[in-house]
């Protein structure tokens, strides 16, 4: 089950804290300093800090109301299916290594760029970075059996789309095309797809008006064949993550 486990410090945008490191800042200060969302920008709350039951996270407040529209709120529709799903931190250390490369940071900007548009800063740099820091802050690279081409795919659901014409928004949801029972551990992903919903009513988006995504590794293969974008352009990305 992925948790929120990372939050801006004060300012969003700011230094990236666990929940023990954000209220072992605010008592070293002797304030009570807010924890940001990456992706909504409103204020957290810290749970499960010291206690040896629970698996400290960040929580949205209960009264807040962008739960339908935050890519990280843990009552978003698009979280159902991934929440189920079994963790292995061990590979997912290998994994998180490998995709902050150079040449993986640029293949998941080709991605997001082109799925937000394609368009002249349709997705600036800055932008994408908050969406790599929403997906690091809930662990995506943990999925037991997740390979590096579905953390690139993963990607497209931390953050919301927009239609070019009405401007109406929509993001994707996991979802099993049939109903399968007794799925095996390492084939959780198969036979899986994103599926576009609108963002203020979740109902989903007839393929006629947003073609689903198949999660497949020969989807993201055919996305990422011809590279927009050359090495020397993402330099701001690059530079953030000191790669």
């Amino acid at each position: 089950m992925s948790l929120l486990a990372k939050a801006y410090y004060r300012i969003y945008g700011g230094e990236l804290v666990t929940p023990s490191q954000y209220e072992a800042k605010n008592r070293q200060l002797g304030v009570k300093n807010l924890a940001i969302c990456i992706s909504c920008k409103e204020p957290l709350i810290s749970h499960g800090v010291g206690s040896p039951n629970v698996t400290e996270r960040f929580r949205h407040y209960k009264n807040d109301d962008n739960y339908p529209t935050c890519p990280l709120h843990s009552s978003s529709n698009r979280n159902a299916f991934l929440s189920k799903t079994l963790l292995d931190v061990e590979n997912g250390k290998l994994l998180r290594s490998e995709f902050f490369s150079k040449e993986n940071l640029l293949r998941a900007y080709e991605l997001c760029h082109k799925m937000k548009g394609g368009t002249a800063n349709c997705l600036s740099q800055k932008e994408f970075i908050h969406i790599v820091e929403a997906a690091d802050a809930t662990g995506i690279w943990n999925y037991k059996g997740i390979k590096l081409w579905g953390i690139m795919i993963i990607l497209l659901l931390k953050t919301n789309y927009s239609f070019k014409s009405s401007g109406i928004q929509y993001y994707y949801k996991f979802k099993r095309r049939k109903p399968r029972r007794n799925c095996p551990e390492n084939e959780w992903w198969n036979d899986i797809i994103l599926q576009p919903c609108f963002l203020q009513d979740n109902k989903e988006i007839n393929h006629k008006y947003k073609s689903i995504i198949n999660f497949s590794e020969d989807w993201y293969q055919k996305q990422v064949k011809e590279m927009k974008f050359k090495e020397d352009y993402a330099q701001v990305i690059y530079s953030h993550f000191k790669v």
